[in-house]
């Protein structure tokens, strides 16, 4: 993904939207954009009856997202959820093998942090199990 003067360029549909974000953001999504599957924005489709050329994208409007098909988290997005500011969109898709309208996702969103005590959480259960067996 490539970032200038903390601009970049989001694909909606067949056309092009430049996103500008704050010099933080800007910092985050380079060093984390190789790591998680997409970036996330959400922007709205006109503005005053003009299509949007540029928008200054809200934090609260950007979101990491990372799909999961039965994989667990690498090693390298596990390292980033610590350093990341944005929130962490984790996608879930039951069966892809079913028909298109048969599809079943579903998605939860948590900060970084939040994912990782999760996990961890998880690791303390397992242990917990495991001991107890």
């Amino acid at each position: 993904m490539s970032i200038k003067e903390n601009v970049f360029v989001f694909t909606k549909g067949q056309r092009k939207i430049r996103v500008k974000v704050h010099e933080q953001i800007a910092q985050e999504i380079r060093k984390s954009a190789a790591v998680f599957d997409y970036l996330g924005c959400r922007v709205g489709q006109k503005e005053h009856g003009k299509n949007i050329e540029e928008v200054f994208a809200n934090p609260l409007a950007l979101c990491w997202i990372k799909t999961r098909n039965g994989r667990s988290f690498t090693e390298q997005q596990l390292e980033q959820m610590d350093k990341i500011r944005l929130p962490l969109a984790v996608f879930r898709v039951r069966d892809v093998l079913v028909p298109p309208t048969k599809i079943e996702i579903k998605w939860e969103t948590k900060s970084g942090k939040q994912w990782l005590d999760d996990i961890d959480d998880k690791r303390e259960e397992a242990e917990y199990d495991d001991d107890y067996l």
